[in-house]
């Protein structure tokens, strides 16, 4: 037969070596099909004049002024180019906040600011969504960390959509 008295099939390889193997083999083939996908599903083709808006929240009007004066937006963990400011709306900053008699409300919070940033790129547009030049995702809900000539901060990217 194939498995002899010990376990071993052909006398020569046990069984539960036999499974840890072919344990290894699917688990290996899982992680390959996982990171080797086509280039083309995981890079974008078509390059579009792309907008996106970023809030940054709770600024002090220095930062509304640096930012302002900034145009390159650079992402502070990659150096990659993220596009140019080309419009900087503030606005109060309105939170809510926990009051002493223990409700929550709406309150403006002095000499802060919620700033609107709109920035523009030449980017990348597929069915999976948009990229700058470098490939680095942008994605409504997703937090870029900016670095710009005056400014260094950071805002949720709250719209995306391509220029005609």
């Amino acid at each position: 037969m194939f498995i002899n008295e010990k376990g071993k099939i052909f006398g020569k390889i046990s069984i539960i070596d036999l499974i840890v193997i072919l344990g290894i083999l699917v688990a290996a083939f899982g992680i390959y099909t996982k990171f080797s996908a086509p280039a083309t599903e995981k890079i974008a083709t078509e390059t579009k004049a792309i907008e996106y808006k970023v809030l940054v929240r709770g600024v002090r009007q220095g930062t509304v002024d640096a930012l302002k004066n900034s145009k390159r937006v650079t992402n502070t963990t990659t150096k990659d180019y993220c596009g140019d400011i080309i419009n900087v709306s503030p606005a109060p900053a309105i939170h809510p906040a926990e009051l002493t008699d223990g409700t929550v409300q709406n309150v403006e919070f002095p000499e802060q600011f919620d700033v609107t940033l709109t920035i523009a790129l030449n980017g990348k547009v597929s069915d999976s969504g948009y990229f700058t030049e470098s490939n680095q995702s942008v994605n409504i809900g997703s937090t870029l960390y900016m670095n710009t000539k005056y400014a260094n901060t950071s805002g949720t990217i709250i719209d995306i959509y391509t220029v005609e």
